[in-house]
């Protein structure tokens, strides 16, 4: 090392979860400037050697890092609690659903509150994937059409899908079809009940932005 040298030390909590990805970023600034990285991930501490004006940039660089991380990580915990009140699903096999991730489930649900027609969502092996708000359905680049539902834990036993009316019914019994709900309350046996299909209906979500 040239003179003018200086060592700094950072010390933090988000370096114990560095990814492989956040190693290489690591790495990759310790080849751009003219100083040594030593990563103790165990600890949380990283130490900077090197000229001054380096070493003041590199720390610059890894402290916005951390931000990242730690905002990336705040959603992620922010993500995995509404799972606990709102799921989507998505269908594979006839009757079988399957839970989105955390993350996709939030970017869903925001956009389902936020009343827009449809939201398009990435897998992480980089797949784009539409949710159609109106149809309730989800399609993937090749075309291919799955239902999806929307699960609100804090209503047992009731899901939130559609067959051709807009957001359609609120509650749906778990063990009974949309097409099945829907002849029931439509027959004179339940005329007292509010038809579920009608999007005029007052406990139908009704139409939400186009």
């Amino acid at each position: 090392m040239k003179d003018n040298s200086r060592t700094q030390v950072i010390e933090n909590e988000a370096i114990t979860i560095f990814s492989k990805e956040h190693l290489r970023k690591i790495n990759t600034l310790e080849q751009r400037y003219d100083v040594s990285l030593s990563v103790e991930k165990v600890v949380g501490r990283i130490v900077v050697r090197g000229q001054t004006g380096d070493v003041l940039n590199v720390v610059g660089e890894i402290h916005k890092m951390l931000h990242q991380l730690r905002e990336e990580e705040h959603q992620h915990k922010r993500a995995k609690a509404l799972t606990k009140d709102i799921q989507w699903k998505y269908n594979v096999d006839g009757n079988k659903f399957v839970d989105y991730e955390s993350d996709m489930n939030t970017k869903i649900e925001i956009a389902f509150d936020e009343k827009k027609a449809a939201v398009i969502i990435t897998s992480e092996e980089g797949d784009d994937y539409e949710i159609d708000f109106k149809t309730m359905t989800e399609t993937d680049e090749q075309g291919q059409v799955a239902e999806v539902r929307r699960v609100d834990h804090r209503k047992v036993g009731s899901y939130t899908k559609c067959t051709g009316v807009p957001r359609c019914p609120e509650s749906i019994p778990a063990n009974m079809s949309y097409e099945q709900n829907c002849k029931d309350r439509a027959s004179p046996k339940s005329s007292s009940l509010p038809n579920v299909c009608d999007p005029k209906a007052e406990n139908g979500r009704g139409k939400g932005k186009q």
